[in-house]
């Protein structure tokens, strides 16, 4: 039996009632490429859904497809299209009883006809009551054949018309002659576009057993579908969910067990037959990392932006690849500087921060006044100065006080880990003026509790504990 008998014997115009007993097919071993064609025939029963997938349909099981395939019921043929279907159609009219998919079935309006965009259809038209008809599918819903628009010949007896669903939407479909009461609906879907994914990302790789793993991506479908997704992250586990409507942002998080190379792959869905995928490549390994601060003080030990621990590292386990590995300030010492470190797998990298002490400068005058003390020029504290500084050459200079004047600047030399005090005596003069006192303000800085911390105005180190009313513009 040919594809076009079986579809005959099945849905078409020889179609057995419910009534007449069991549809006999031939047997048959083999798949048979069939055209999708539907057409109802007028001994068939009333509510017809009839599926064509592909055009592919295996003989042996034609009988269960149909016995799902026939829905008690109203009035709706749905045909749906895989790629390119060619779909068929019978249509029979009458100006008195309407349309419908056989003489016996026609009402008003007729039945609603489904179709997939770009599907290629034939309409195949009978008159019912020997008087001509115009069929029109009508885009415009103005009730006119506009050009463009599928519109059959003029017809008394039985006629064709094909054309491709090239426009998707909801339209009304109707005879020209009779529309008042020959009119029904017909939707063209939308044909399915299938959803994108970007790029999948995993932050960090690599990374270590038991480090969590963040993947994310970004999806979308262009008819607005919601999408499912599957994410494997290649060690046999996976994660799945969904997103709204269009697509949208999609982010789950995975903790590795061991070393390995894993390969995760994200699949997203329209639950169309559309689908797309990205993948990453997750480098899950182990390499140790050891710091250590010279001299031993309570440095704290920075790795990639995070405080790790304080003294030093103790073979602390880390992804390979390269660290950035800074350290904390100690109080007295210069701070070492960031050090770039690359680790390998099974291996352990070493580093040594080093801390230079610095030497402790103490600045007094005589008698105690209220002197604005300077070094290098920039003014530190008033009454006196005591705060460590890294090694190295400065120029002292005493500011002027009302009543004195004042010593002439010093040039001294700080070693590291050295403690100097340096005194400028002023000598007492009645005449001699203090700094203009509508020129500056006085700025006091206590710490609490009280602390050996270094007090900084304007990036200039000024003292350490405090500032006793120094000036300042």
């Amino acid at each position: 039996m040919g594809g076009a008998q079986l579809a005959d014997a099945v849905v078409g115009t020889r179609a057995r009632r419910l009534t007449d007993g069991p549809i006999r097919l031939p047997r048959a071993d083999r798949f048979t490429r069939l055209r999708p064609t539907c057409a109802v025939g007028k001994s068939f029963i009333s509510g017809v859904t009839i599926r064509v997938v592909g055009g592919w349909v295996v003989k042996r099981v034609v009988l269960a497809f149909l016995t799902v395939g026939l829905l008690l019921g109203g009035t709706v043929l749905t045909l749906v299209r895989t790629q390119g279907s060619n779909v068929s159609i019978a249509l029979f009219g009458s100006h008195t009883n309407g349309w419908g998919f056989s003489s016996s079935t026609e009402t008003i309006p007729g039945p609603t006809i489904n179709v997939n965009q770009n599907d290629f259809v034939t309409l195949s038209l009978t008159s019912t009551d020997g008087l001509s008809h115009e069929f029109l599918l009508d885009y415009n819903g103005n009730g006119v054949a506009d050009p463009g628009e599928p519109v059959s010949p003029i017809f008394s007896t039985t006629t064709q018309v094909s054309f491709t669903a090239s426009v998707a939407g909801s339209f009304t479909y109707l005879c020209l002659f009779h529309p008042a009461t020959m009119h029904g609906t017909w939707n063209t879907a939308s044909a399915n576009t299938p959803p994108t994914v970007g790029a999948l990302s995993a932050v960090p790789t690599p990374a270590i057993p038991g480090q969590q793993v963040t993947f994310s991506a970004t999806s979308s479908d262009a008819n607005g579908d919601v999408l499912s997704y599957t994410l494997t992250f290649g060690d046999g586990s996976s994660a799945t969910g969904t997103t709204p409507a269009g697509g949208g942002s999609i982010s789950s998080s995975h903790t590795y067990a061991t070393d390995a190379v894993n390969t995760a792959v994200l699949t997203v869905n329209d639950g169309h037959g559309g689908t797309a995928s990205s993948s990453a490549q997750v480098t899950i390994a182990t390499s140790f990392l050891r710091a250590t601060t010279s001299p031993a003080v309570l440095g704290k030990i920075i790795v990639d932006g995070i405080p790790r621990d304080e003294w030093g590292l103790n073979w602390m386990k880390i992804a390979p690849g390269q660290h950035v590995v800074s350290f904390g300030n100690v109080y007295g010492y210069a701070t070492p500087a960031p050090q770039t470190v690359t680790t390998a797998s099974g291996l352990t990298t070493a580093l040594q921060g080093s801390y230079v002490a610095y030497g402790s400068l103490r600045i007094t005058t005589s008698p105690a006044v209220a002197a604005t003390i300077s070094i290098d020029n920039l003014p530190r504290d008033d009454w006196g100065m005591w705060q460590s500084m890294p090694a190295g050459t400065y120029a002292i200079s005493f500011g002027k006080v009302a009543g004195f004047d004042p010593p002439a600047a010093q040039t001294i030399t700080l070693a590291s880990g050295q403690s100097l005090t340096v005194t400028g005596t002023y000598t007492p003069n009645s005449v001699a003026t203090g700094p203009d006192p509508s020129t500056y303000g006085l700025l006091r800085v206590t710490t609490s509790p009280a602390l050996g911390s270094k007090i900084v105005v304007d990036g200039v180190p000024r003292d350490e504990w405090g500032l006793n009313w120094v000036k300042v513009a």
